[in-house]
């Protein structure tokens, strides 16, 4: 895989159980969750079941069509991107990602159609897009409307480092970092 997690730190990840910690947040009914990325929607699902919020899943791909009915989830069957053109992915069967060849294309939205309104928790698990979007979401302001931040960065290159060190030091300026294991799982907290 062109874009993966470093997997000393996902042995790390998983000897130390640190899984829960993905659902760990300080959220009541009333706030917004965003699921980037929502795969089969497990994620969605457990954080509603333990907030009752209301939940944004994002998944171009027929994975979460389970989330078609429910009624505390809208799902997008687009892919979030920095813009509307319609990309090539490529992958395996448990992850898809422009960052690969192949021959399947899904329509994108600009993900700053869902940047203005009072988010309680941005989850992102987008195979190597993130990048492109927290680019967006910080050149546009726009972090300043998300409570928590949940992200996997993957590791594309060798210029990953220093890509997000930019991104770290701008988040900075109005969220903390709660949690971090480099290219597995991290999570950020709004400077309230």
């Amino acid at each position: 895989m062109i874009c993966d997690i470093d997997p000393a730190a996902n042995a790390f990840w998983i000897a130390n159980q640190m899984e829960q910690k993905r659902y760990e947040y300080e959220l009541t009914p009333d706030e917004l969750v965003i699921d980037l990325g929502a795969y089969q929607g497990e994620f969605s699902r457990l954080i509603h079941d333990r907030y009752g919020c209301q939940v944004i899943a994002v998944e171009m791909t027929e994975a979460a069509n389970s989330l078609i009915h429910c009624p505390w989830c809208t799902l997008i069957k687009k892919a979030a991107s920095i813009d509307y053109l319609p990309l090539k992915f490529g992958g395996n069967s448990y992850y898809t990602t422009h960052m690969e060849p192949g021959n399947q294309v899904y329509d994108c939205f600009d993900i700053m159609d869902l940047m203005h309104q009072s988010i309680g928790l941005l989850k992102i698990n987008v195979e190597g897009m993130e990048w492109a979007i927290m680019r967006r979401i910080l050149d546009m302001n726009a972090a300043k409307y998300v409570k928590y931040l949940q992200i996997q960065f993957h590791k594309l290159n060798e210029m990953s480092d220093a890509a997000y060190m930019l991104i770290h030091d701008e988040l900075t300026k109005t969220h903390s970092l709660m949690w971090r294991v480099p290219y597995v799982w991290e999570s950020w907290k709004r400077n309230d």
